[in-house]
């Protein structure tokens, strides 16, 4: 059994606002520096897209480190997988097949078969399900962001080109 909830890191408590609701004293711990990992070699060309599309959120937030490179390449590979998985449900026709179905030259039903699952359908809720964990251990889903505050929040290229319309806009420099 476990000993209650598991604690939070350091990084994440001052997104949340700091300890002022817990009345718990800040634990030393081991915060190593806000960086971007280097894309593993062995992801294939959707997981890389994915990387590159993802990584630069993720360090924005300040909670990217070297330490997460092995979540982030599941997540990537995960949602590698389901893209795979979709496409190729869609190429057979759908969640569900006629598995040993016999049709004539003009398309004449011989032999009904059975109506079978695809069993890529397995295959992409599995890599959903891998998407969702690694992806909320990283704070990709709504609920795991829900608690975080913007304050400490890197600004991105689109939000500093932004504040700086803003400010020609108004008259500041």
């Amino acid at each position: 059994m476990g000993r209650g909830r598991k604690p939070k890191p350091q990084k994440v408590i001052d997104l949340m606002g700091g300890r002022a609701h817990s009345h718990r004293a800040p634990r030393d711990e081991i915060t190593p520096p806000s960086k971007i990992p280097t894309c593993p070699a062995h992801l294939d060309t959707k997981a890389r897209n994915e990387w590159k599309r993802v990584a630069p959120l993720l360090d924005s937030v300040g909670i990217m480190t070297e330490l997460d490179r092995a979540t982030l390449a599941a997540y990537c590979e995960a949602y590698s997988r389901w893209v795979n998985a979709i496409v190729t449900i869609k190429k057979m026709g759908g969640e569900a097949y006629w598995k040993g179905r016999e049709k004539d030259k003009k398309g004449n039903v011989l032999k009904v078969g059975t109506l079978t699952l695809n069993p890529y359908v397995r295959l992409q809720k599995e890599a959903e399900d891998c998407m969702r964990k690694n992806g909320s251990l990283l704070a990709m889903s709504p609920s795991s962001r829900a608690s975080l505050s913007i304050a400490n929040q890197k600004p991105t290229k689109a939000a500093s080109k932004t504040e700086k319309f803003r400010s020609l806009k108004h008259g500041q420099n």
